[in-house]
């Protein structure tokens, strides 16, 4: 899956994420997002990791946070999509 958005003050990026099922008996609840990376920075194509932008994702408090619930956000919807059908 993936999802379009601004980061770090308005660097637009898309981010690929996979989400995985509730695991219940592990504990975990709710659908979660297994993995991210961000796979085109201005809307060009990453051909390696950007691990600088990486470091500044970090850098700054509640970016990870940002990313996350805009995967979430981008899965539901495509949830609903689906759901049309």
């Amino acid at each position: 899956m993936q999802t379009e958005l601004r980061i770090l003050g308005g660097l637009p990026v898309t981010v690929e994420f996979t989400m995985q099922p509730a695991e219940r008996d592990v504990g975990i609840m709710s659908d979660y997002v297994e993995e991210w990376e961000v796979v085109e920075i201005n809307g060009k194509r990453c051909k390696k990791s950007p691990a600088w932008l990486y470091n500044r994702i970090e850098a700054k408090k509640g970016e990870e946070d940002r990313i996350l619930q805009a995967c979430y956000d981008s899965a539901e919807g495509m949830a609903q999509d689906f759901d049309d059908y």
